[in-house]
Order: C-alpha cells, then structure tokens, then sequence
C-alpha cells in the first residue's frame, strides 16, 4: 500500500481521488482537511515538522494544504486531545488517537471479512480456486473505491463545468482493476462487478455504504464550499425530463429491480423539489412501444405453463418480460395486463404526479436545434442500433432540453433543465462530440443525480439504491439469440401443440440447430414448418431415448428375472434341505421321544413294584402287630396277672406303627390316574437331564 501511495505525485488528478477513498479516520476528525492530516501522522508513526507534513499530505494524497489552514487545523486537532507537540513544534499523534484509528480499522476490516464471505457463498462462485479467492479479496477494494470516486468524479462535471473528468464504466474499471492480478484476469473482469447484486445482503450492503461514504466525502470536500452549501437550494426548481428508457424502469416494465430503484429516484427528485416532466414526444415513442409489444402478446397466446420458461429465456427486461414474470405469479390474463398499461399516464400522474407536456407546434428555431441533433445520432449508426423514430425522439428531447437551460448558466445544475435517461448512446454522445462536450451537459442518468443528491445528504439514504441502480449492470439473460418477441413468437406457435410439455419446448429451445434454422424473418409457412420441423425432431429423439431407456430397462428387467430364477432354485435347494433336515430332527425327536417313554416306563415300574412292596410289608405289619396286641390282652385278662407285659406290648405296636406309613405309602398305587402323573414327571425328570447336559 505504501508503495502505491509514494507514486500519486505522478498520476492524473481522477486517478488520486481514487485512492483517497482509502481515508481511516472516518469520525475523528471534523473536517477531511483534518482527517487528511490524522492519516498522514499515522502513516508517519513518529514526530514531524508542519512543514514534512504538509509535504507528506501532499505526496500522500494530492492535496495542498495552506500553511494557514494547516496551523488552524493542528490546533483544533491539538485542543481536542488528538495530536501533541513537542517542545520545538513537531506534532505526531496522540496514543488514544492512534488506539482509536486502529480499533476503527480492525472495525472496518471485520465489516469487510463479513460482506465477503456472503458475496463469495453466491451462485457466482459455485466453483472458484484458492488463488481466484485470494485475487478477489485483494482487489474488491480498489474496485469499489474507483467505483465510487471515479463515478462521483463524472457527477461534478454537472455541477463544476471545467472539472477534471473521465468517463464512467463500471466493466471498463473492472478490466483496469483486474490488471492488478494477471492470471486472474478474466476471472475477475467478470466477477468483480457481481457485487452490486448482492443488495439484499446486509452485510454487503454496509460494506458497500462505507467504501461509498469515504469516496463521497473526500468528493464533497474537493468540491468548492459555496457549491456544495448551496446545493440543495440549487436543485430546488430544476426541471428533468424523463426518456422512454427511463419511464419504462418508473413503471415496472424493465424489472423489479429497476423499477424499486427508479420509484426511489423519483422519490428522492420530489424531496428535493425537482420539477419532473415528460414530452409529448416521449409519451408517444413510449405508446408505440407498448403498443407494439401488446401486438405480439396478442397475436401469439402462451400457454399459461410456459411463462416461467420465457422469462428464464428472456433477452432483456421489457414489455413482454413483465408480462411473462406478473402471468406466471398471478395468473394476469394478456388482456388486463395491456389495458392496464393502455394509458401509462393514469399511473404516472396518481402515483408520481407526473404530468405528460401537449404536443405544441414548435417554432423554426427548435426544430434546426432538433435536427442538428439528429445529425449527430444518425452519425453514430454504427455503434448504435437506433430507427429514425427513436433517433428523432431523441434529438427533439436534446433540444426541448437545451431551449430550456438558462443561457448564462455556468453548469448542468444551475441551467435548471436536464433529461434524465438511461440511454447510453446519449450519454455518450455528449461526451465525445466535439461541439457539445465543452457545453453545459444535456442528460444525466439516474446514479449520477443520486450521487448529486448524496453530496448535500446523508450517504446513508441513498446507498441501497445506489446499489440497485449498478446491479442492473450486471444482470445474467440467456444466449439464445433471439429477442423477447421472438421468444414469445416461438413459445406462442408451439402453445398450439396441447401436448407438449415444458421440458420438450425447453429442449427445443436450447438446440443449437433450431437456434440457427429458425429464421423471424421468414413467413407464416416457413415458421410453422420449422416450428413442426423442431417438434417432430424432438420427439423423436424423445422417442430413440426412450427407446434406449427402453432397452436398458428390458436388459436390466431380464437380468433381475435371470437373477430371480437362480436365487428361486437356490431357495428351493434350500428348502429342500431344510425339509430334509427338519425330517431327521422329527425322526431324532420321534426317537428320543421313544426312548424317553420307555426309560419313563421302566422307571415306573420300579416305582409301582416298590409301593406294592410297601403297601403289602404295611399291611401284614399293622395286621401282625395288632393280632400280638389282641393276643397280650387275651392272656392278660386270661391269666388275671397283675401287669401287662409292656415290652411285648410295645414291640406290638412298633411293627403295627411301622405297618401304617409303610401301607400309606404303596396305597398310592391305588390313586386314580397315578400311572399317567408318575410317567409324565419321571419323562420331565429325563428330558431336563438331557438337556442339562446338552447345555454344558
């Protein structure tokens, strides 16, 4: 940076302002004399003499400061704690102030970091390389700000009549800027002025306000005092003449964001009390138009599924575009949408206050004017594809204009008449004719009266519309090579077809064969031939697509049965097996089954053998051992004996105590179903045992 600012001795005084917009101290200072001089001191970073620093300011940015003023301003700089001095008059920057510039920097650097990386998330950077980025990054800068100062540099020549001034183009800036990075070149020629349609981005759009604010600043300032105090007063009472080209964006037939920002114009003329105006001649040239228009939307009816395809199409934003974007939204029939444009002056006239001028006879006197003008358009055929009825439009609003201007007037501003338009070949025009670019400038366009307006106002109002107002530079249409009548021509002939769907007369469309054999100038015939030609065409190569997909499907539908019918055998091999399988686990169960029953059996009869056991040992037991108790008794009463014999007794009724459990016990062979419950738990017995030990 430093290096680019050592040479601004050597370049042209537009090329300066260019780089004054690189100023710091945005708020610091009260005056740009003082920032001026606060930038200096922190480009120094040391202690300087008035008289070094005056110089510095000069190399650094152009500016010659008085020595007067340069004492004046250090002693407001000094009183407000900004700059010190030393003991033998050298200033330099106080640390606070030097603190405050770098927060600020860091500030404006965050912003900057911001808007970037929305910009570079865009649909304009789907794909884009590390050294694409980087070269974007660093000259995204220097472009706005020669943008901004550049453009506002071409306004003062409508306020300051001998102001140093080059003409303005923003794709002319970005292929000089693009310069700075050689491999990138093409790269960022195309990609830098992608910018301007970021305008809904917040981010963006405060970046873009703070490279515009610094550029309108240091422009307001080189600009004499008693011009820039005086000139919202002067704007007061000037008369602008609206063009055709300008009256379409106002009423919403060049796109919407045209539209927005012309209506905001126009705002902003009515705020500043312009007096706005259309000829006679314009409303009629803006009638024809229209009218012609109306013509092709009636005479070619569009399907209603078709809209969104013509205005994705489109060449340009016109008549027919509107139409296409409004039909497609709101289902607005051709025949209301051309009553309602039938008399444009109901709507500038309700929503602008704009009146249409009468059709007078004009005296010799104007019509020479307007035909020497018209000399000069014809002149420029070459460069400019213009009827006779527009070249003459043209050259009678140049000289309603040029009849009005106040004859002493020293500039644009203070003839208090001038065209508004958006016309180029005017603009260039009076640049570059020898006979007219020492005059009093005619015309201006719309972001040059903005930027007039944003020397008197606060930057703020004005820089979304501003940025509007550039991004209509950089709006993408299609390359189909035909115009928007010609488009809805086509659309409206292949509408005849009901069967046609939006893909087939999408295709039909994009073929590179149809573009180059569909001839507008050709005759009814003709077109319709090429138009059935293309549509036969195209579904025959629908029809060999499909056959082909046809094809393919076939193949893959005999692959996947081929695939079935191995996978079927293989499933029945399967199941075969399985059944197989299942037949030995039947025939194996069947068999432990058998051999679990028949285990269970035996083990059963063990059990009913030994109960039987029991239950005669029991009985014999309990008969015995009362038949010796009886028999005691017998003797006992017999013999008359004192005592019975108590260990007889005892032994007795021990076999007969034992006799009881034991038939208790083998009497359980007697229950009901017993045989059946004894197998079934002695079978659970056994197939837990079993599976006990198939577990382990």
């Amino acid at each position: 940076m430093k290096k680019e600012k050592r040479k601004m001795n050597n370049v042209p005084k537009t090329q300066k302002t260019v780089h004054l917009s690189h100023l710091l101290a945005k708020d610091l200072g009260g005056s740009v004399n003082q920032e001026l001089i606060i930038n200096a001191l922190f480009d120094i970073s040391s202690t300087v003499g008035i008289d070094d620093l005056q110089t510095r300011v000069k190399r650094l940015f152009g500016v010659d400061i008085p020595n007067n003023i340069m004492e004046s301003e250090l002693r407001a700089l000094q009183d407000s704690g900004i700059v010190n001095k030393d003991g033998v008059n050298n200033v330099l920057l106080s640390d606070l102030t030097k603190a405050e510039i770098s927060k600020l920097s860091s500030e404006e650097t965050s912003i900057s970091e911001a808007a970037f990386n929305v910009w570079i998330s865009s649909e304009y950077f789907e794909e884009v390389m590390d050294n694409e980025r980087d070269a974007l990054k660093n000259t995204i800068e220097p472009f706005l700000d020669k943008i901004f100062v550049t453009h506002g540099a071409s306004c003062i020549k409508l306020l300051i009549q001998d102001a140093d001034i080059t003409e303005f183009d923003i794709n002319i800036i970005a292929g000089e800027v693009a310069e700075m990075c050689t491999n990138e070149q093409s790269f960022l020629k195309a990609k830098l002025p992608t910018i301007f349609t970021m305008s809904k981005s917040v981010e963006v759009l405060r970046y873009l306000e703070q490279r515009m604010s610094k550029a309108i600043k240091y422009l307001s300032t080189v600009m004499p005092a008693n011009i820039r105090d005086s000139l919202r007063l002067r704007l007061k009472g000037v008369i602008i003449y609206l063009d055709t080209s300008f009256l379409y964006r106002l009423l919403d037939l060049q796109g919407e964001s045209r539209y927005l920002s012309a209506k905001e114009t126009i705002e902003f003329c009515i705020n500043a009390g312009v007096t706005l105006r259309v000829t006679a001649e314009t409303y009629k040239e803006l009638l024809r138009s229209i009218e012609n228009d109306a013509k092709i939307l009636n005479k070619y009816p569009v399907k209603t599924n078709l809209f969104r395809l013509g205005y994705n199409f489109r060449s340009d934003d016109n008549y027919i575009s509107t139409f296409w974007r409004k039909a497609e939204s709101s289902n607005i029939t051709t025949k209301i949408f051309n009553e309602t444009y039938a008399n444009p002056s109901i709507i500038l006239n309700q929503q602008y206050g704009i009146n249409i001028e009468e059709n007078i006879e004009e005296s010799k006197a104007f019509i020479y004017i307007a035909g020497e003008f018209y000399s000069k358009i014809n002149s420029q055929r070459g460069r400019y594809d213009k009827t006779d009825l527009a070249a003459w439009h043209d050259a009678y609003c140049l000289a309603t204009v040029r009849r009005l201007q106040l004859p002493n007037a020293k500039n644009a501003i203070d003839s208090k008449c001038l065209l508004l338009t958006t016309d180029q070949q005017i603009i260039t025009l009076q640049e570059e004719d020898n006979s007219l670019k020492n005059q009093i400038p005619i015309a201006l366009t719309p972001s040059q009266l903005l930027q007039i307006f944003s020397f008197s106002t606060s930057v703020g109002d004005y820089v979304e519309t501003f940025v509007k107002l550039f991004s209509t530079a950089t709006i993408k249409k299609s390359d189909l090579g035909f115009s928007n009548a010609e488009i809805h021509e086509i659309l409206g002939r292949l509408s005849h077809y009901e069967y046609l769907k939006p893909e087939v007369v999408e295709s039909i469309l994009e073929d590179q064969l149809f573009r180059e054999g569909y001839n507008p100038q050709a005759n009814e015939t003709e077109k319709e031939e090429i138009i059935y030609n293309a549509i036969s065409q195209e579904l025959l190569s629908n029809l060999e697509s499909e056959k082909d997909e046809n094809i393919k499907l076939w193949k893959s539908k005999k692959e996947l049965e081929d695939t079935i019918s191995r996978n079927n055998e293989e499933t029945f091999k399967i199941l075969n097996e399985k059944n197989r399988i299942e037949g030995i686990v039947d025939n194996q169960r069947k068999d432990i089954d058998t051999l679990i029953s028949k285990s269970a059996n035996r083990k059963y009869s063990w059990w009913r053998f030994g109960h039987i056991i029991c239950l005669i040992l029991g009985g014999v037991f309990t008969i015995l051992g009362i038949i010796v108790i009886i028999i005691i008794m017998v003797r006992h009463l017999i013999d008359q004996a004192d005592m019975i014999p108590i260990v007889q007794t005892l032994g007795s009724i021990s076999v007969a105590g034992l006799g009881i459990p034991l038939f208790k016990f083998g009497f359980k062979i007697v229950s009901p179903n017993q045989r059946s419950i004894i197998i079934e738990k002695y079978e659970a017995a056994i197939r837990n045992e079993l599976s006990g030990k198939f577990n382990s």
